[in-house]
């Protein structure tokens, strides 16, 4: 029987969780990137219980961090979806709080493709529209 590990202890955000604030992300080169990043922040920020609850599935099934998944920008706000080993985590950020989809959204503006370790992006890329 495999020990339950959790990934954090306290379903509070640790100091320092985040490393995306600093953009020290290599691939991060736009403001478009940045704002979609910190959308990002801030659905982690708002939402850890449920982040904590995606990253310790995460390490039980593969005894790793690793995700990726996409952060779709709307005229609305910037919708975070990622995925990992048999789990998911997905919030709708619009302007400076997490609230819950709506229903009905206008056309997608940007599309980003985003991977990364725990709190850590590393690699973030608009994806080209046909």
């Amino acid at each position: 029987m495999k020990r339950w590990i959790h990934a954090s202890t306290t379903k509070e955000i640790p100091s320092g969780y985040l490393k995306t604030s600093k953009f020290t992300t290599p691939s991060i080169k736009t403001d478009d990137q940045r704002n979609a990043c910190e959308a990002f922040e801030l659905a982690i920020t708002q939402k850890f219980p449920q982040f904590d609850d995606f990253m310790t599935r995460q390490i039980y099934l593969t005894s790793d961090t690793s995700w990726s998944g996409v952060i779709e920008e709307y005229p609305e706000g910037y919708y975070v979806k990622l995925e990992g080993t048999r789990s998911g985590f997905q919030a709708f950020v619009k302007g400076d709080s997490v609230i819950r989809k709506p229903v009905k959204l206008s056309p997608m503006i940007a599309h980003y493709d985003v991977n990364g370790n725990s709190g850590t992006v590393y690699w973030m890329s608009r994806r080209k529209e046909a």
